[in-house]
């Protein structure tokens, strides 16, 4: 729970740091949403890191940050009191302009933003794959039927996954491998004569 709220606290802090104008401004699309959807999301990612072997602590911590960047991006001009953060990033990054902006669903893009970053950092089981089909898919169902009427769903999903594409590239410019290679634990032969350990991969 603890590693909840922190999560949830930094992408808060994200979204009250950058805004364009502590005056009250007019009522933007996410007033009135919930951050259940971050919550769920946030959930499914402890797993999938539960469930990923050969990637060091200090990657997963380059998951949460790129995560949280295309989650604030797919999220930004949902909200009129926000500023895009792509010029304070390092490198060089391409985001996409939502075009029908007044037709985006701005939690849809959300959606399609998690699932897309957690399919490039956690597709090294298969189980791992369907714990993120299965979420992405609940909440795609959920929106459509609340907004079908009053947003184009397939706009507000491909802009979500245009902006995770954009953060996915910028990530591999860092010099960190994004691969999970399975784990080979090491076997060390017993009853030798000298003092250096013989290892040998098992996979």
């Amino acid at each position: 729970m603890k590693k909840i709220l922190f999560t949830a606290t930094i992408f808060t802090f994200i979204f009250s740091a950058c805004d364009k104008n502590p005056v009250a401004a007019a009522k933007s699309q996410l007033d009135e949403q919930s951050s259940q959807l971050i919550i769920d999301w946030t959930n499914v990612q402890f797993r999938l890191i539960k469930n990923t072997t050969g990637v060091a602590h200090p990657a997963f911590s380059r998951h949460f940050s790129y995560t949280g960047i295309a989650l604030y991006e797919s999220l930004v001009h949902g909200d009129n009191k926000k500023m895009s953060i792509a010029s304070l990033l390092n490198g060089s990054i391409h985001l996409p302009a939502p075009y029908t902006i007044g037709r985006v669903f701005f939690p849809l893009s959300a959606n399609a933003v998690f699932a897309e970053m957690f399919r490039f950092f956690y597709a090294s089981k298969e189980s791992n794959l369907q714990i993120i089909d299965s979420l992405e898919t609940a909440y795609q169902n959920k929106y459509t039927d609340e907004v079908r009427n009053n947003f184009d769903i397939d706009a507000s999903v491909q802009y979500g996954k245009k902006v995770a594409a954009a953060v996915i590239e910028l990530s591999k410019t860092d010099g960190a491998s994004n691969a999970a290679v399975p784990y080979k634990h090491a076997v060390f032969h017993r009853g030798l004569k000298n003092t250096a350990a013989v290892v040998r991969p098992v996979g």
